[in-house]
């Protein structure tokens, strides 16, 4: 008896879920505006732009130890900084983590390692910008490029992860995903 295909974990259906998919980016003239992807991919009341607020310094030395695991490729540490069931957005609709080994895949996909140079927090959620690195395990597709990301921490482990449009000024990798 074949055994069914497993299928991608999705958020349960909320009553603001948006249903239409972004443009392709792959065919001319149809290259989505970055406030279209937000209200795509970033649940509403999710913050998406830093305050100048300080951030938390216990939730920035969590992403901090994520980012030095990934670097260092060393993603069984990268996904234990991440809680089972952490829902995740890396530009595809959000979906949840439900255990250690989708926390070290979601991990394995980011080419890059990345250095914190802005965080500010946001209504419970840390708004950071990142410069992206080679990881010692991966080349990075974009050094020295920037990505941005809104996420929350709680009881030392993040819980959601949301990617944002790359910052103004950013120098945009190749494809693939990126931090």
């Amino acid at each position: 008896m074949r055994e069914p295909a497993p299928t991608q974990p999705t958020l349960p259906p909320t009553p603001d879920d948006r249903s239409a998919p972004p443009a392709d980016p792959k065919t001319p003239g149809t290259e989505p505006d970055p406030r279209d992807l937000l209200s795509l991919l970033v649940p509403r009341g999710v913050p998406t732009e830093a305050n100048g607020q300080p951030s938390d310094p216990q939730d920035l030395a969590v992403v901090e130890r994520w980012l030095r695991a990934l670097t260092q490729g060393d993603l069984e540490a990268a996904a234990d900084t991440f809680a089972d069931g952490t829902v995740v957005q890396n530009l595809q609709p959000p979906t949840r983590l439900r255990d250690r080994a989708a926390r070290i895949a979601f991990n394995a996909q980011f080419p890059c390692g990345a250095e914190i140079v802005d965080a500010s927090s946001v209504k419970g959620y840390l708004v950071v910008t990142y410069r992206l690195t080679d990881r010692v395990d991966s080349r990075c597709d974009g050094p020295g490029g920037k990505a941005a990301g809104t996420i929350k921490v709680e009881n030392g482990k993040m819980t959601e992860w949301y990617r944002l449009p790359n910052p103004p000024g950013a120098s945009e990798a190749p494809g693939g995903p990126v931090i």
